[in-house]
C-alpha cells in the first residue's frame, strides 16, 4: 500500500530514537533530544511561526524537545549566514524550472547548512542539463536520493497554490502562482 501511514512513521521514529538511547515520548525514559529552531518574527509572514509551532508539537509527540526562537529579520539572517543555529525554518520561492544550486552548491547564496559535496553538485548540474523526459526523471530521482541520504534538510510544503481536495478528484496538476486553475479542464472525480 503506497498510502502515507502516519502510525507506522511514528512507530519507526520511536524505535529509532529508543535504539539510539533517546526517549520516544515526553514522559519516556532515556536521554532527552533537544533542539532550538530559529524563525523570523515577520508578522506579515506569520505562517513561518505557525509552522515552527506545528513542528514543535509534532516532534514532542516522539519525545524531542523543541524551543522556537523568534528573531528579528536582521538577527535571523545574520545567524543563518554565520551558520549559528541548530534548526532553521526558511522559505524559498522556486520557479517552474527550479535551480536549487543556491541551496546546495558551495558558495550558494542560501547554502546555510554548508553543504560541500561534489556528487550533489554534479547531480544538480546533470538534472539541470537533462533534455529528454527519461533523462529528467532519472537525473532528478538521483538528485533526490542524494539529498535525502546526505543533507539534513526537509522541504515541508508550498505556502501558496496548494490544493486541498478529496482523493476522488484526479488529474490535478501542479498549481503555480496565478495559475491554480490553469488545467481545471483535466480534473475529474472517479467513482469510489
Amino acid at each position: 500500500d503506497s498510502k502515507y501511514n502516519q502510525d507506522e512513521d511514528l512507530k519507526t521514529a520511536r524505535a529509532l530514537l529508543e535504539s539510539a538511547g533517546y526517549r520516544s515520548s515526553m514522559d519516556g525514559t532515556g536521554n532527552a533530544l533537544r533542539f532550538t529552531i530559529i524563525v523570523p518574527d515577520d508578522r506579515e509572514m506569520s505562517y513561518r511561526i505557525e509552522a515552527a509551532k506545528a513542528i514543535k508539537k509534532q516532534l514532542e509527540g516522539v519525545g524531542i524537545e523543541i524551543t522556537v526562537e523568534e528573531l528579528n529579520q536582521q538577527e535571523y539572517y545574520d545567524r543563518l549566514q554565520a551558520k549559528n543555529f541548530e534548526l532553521a525554518l526558511c522559505s524559498f520561492y522556486l520557479d517552474e524550472d527550479p535551480d536549487i544550486s543556491f541551496l546546495f552548491n558551495p558558495g550558494g547564496s542560501a547554502n546555510y547548512g554548508g553543504v560541500d559535496n561534489a556528487e550533489i553538485t554534479a547531480a544538480i548540474d546533470a538534472a539541470r542539463s537533462a533534455f529528454t523526459e527519461e533523462a529528467i526523471k532519472t537525473n532528478y530521482s538521483e538528485l533526490q536520493r542524494l539529498l535525502t541520504e546526505r543533507v539534513p534538510q526537509i522541504g515541508l510544503y508550498y505556502r501558496m497554490n496548494s490544493i486541498v481536495c478529496s482523493e476522488l478528484l484526479t488529474g490535478v496538476g501542479s498549481p503555480r502562482q496565478g495559475e491554480v486553475f490553469a488545467q481545471v479542464n483535466e480534473w475529474y472525480y472517479k467513482k469510489s
